[in-house]
């Protein structure tokens, strides 16, 4: 049988103390839940081992997992590691911030009064714009904190507040970043054609989420097929006969690596 990870440290390395032996075994990649639970208990082993592995928290005893010192070296380590604190320790605002720093999305895990602290918010939204999700509604509702995101990460427009999706401006600047931002915008903007527009400029894939109405848009469709050759498909059945846009997107298979023949191309068809 393999001798255990914790047993084969112990009886290779000149150790002091059990603590040393499970920190050889951390050093060397293993997992605290390998180890025996008198070391499992053992605080200056848990600190070791969450300092290599934050994730490693979930198997520390409930009084480590309350221990402040020990959970900032997890979370600063792995910011989920949040997700195995105490619940008192999901209301400390400086175990939190370390927390969000590391892995925006840890913002899931803390307190509700924290998910409505502007600094902490902010702080994870530097480091994962996605953690707009696990903000509180009113920050949701930010239109300062919301236009920032997007502009950063438009796709994060799905977890802006019902009131923000409706706000011209902000729609525009998360398709303008992420052309399939449009997908989660209310419905009357997948009608707009200048929202449409932006959105197929950056991505000419938001063609499929445009409304049928601006699929049969000629406009629409060659902004589309200029910036993604495939757009074409998802056009209207009229416009996928259309012989100028079968002509452009066969061209864009090849020219988008072709500027010399993209630019003659749209000379001879200048009246498009």
């Amino acid at each position: 049988l393999q001798t255990p990870p914790y047993q084969a440290a112990m009886s290779v390395t000149p150790l002091s103390s059990l603590a040393d032996a499970l920190a050889a075994v951390i050093r060397r990649g293993w997992s605290l839940k390998d180890a025996p639970e008198d070391l499992r208990n053992d605080r200056e082993v848990v600190l070791a081992a969450v300092i290599r592995r934050g994730w490693g928290l979930k198997d520390a005893p409930e009084e480590l997992r309350n221990d402040r010192e020990v959970v900032l070296a997890a979370v600063r380590q792995n910011g989920y590691a949040l997700k195995f604190a105490s619940e008192e320790l999901k209301h400390d605002r400086e175990v939190v911030l370390a927390a969000v720093r590391q892995n925006g999305l840890a913002l899931k895990f803390a307190s509700e009064e924290l998910r409505k602290d502007r600094e902490v918010v902010l702080a994870a939204l530097k480091q994962d714009s996605l953690a707009l999700r696990y903000a509180s509604e009113e920050l949701k509702n930010d239109r300062e904190l919301v236009l920032t995101v997007v502009r950063k990460y438009g796709y994060a427009l799905s977890y802006a507040s019902q009131e923000l999706k409706q706000d011209r401006e902000v729609v525009i600047t998360a398709v303008r970043q992420n052309g399939c931002a449009l997908e989660t915008a209310p419905e009357e903007f997948k009608h707009d054609q200048e929202v449409v527009l932006a959105a197929v400029r950056q991505n000419g894939f938001a063609l499929k989420f445009a409304s049928e109405e601006l699929k049969n848009d000629c406009e629409v469709v060659l902004a589309a097929v200029k910036t993604y050759w495939g757009a074409l498909n998802l056009a209207s059945e009229e416009l996928r006969r259309d012989t100028f846009l079968q002509a452009w997107a066969s061209l864009s298979v090849r020219g988008r690596r072709n500027r010399r023949a993209r630019e003659a191309f749209l000379r001879k068809h200048s009246e498009r």
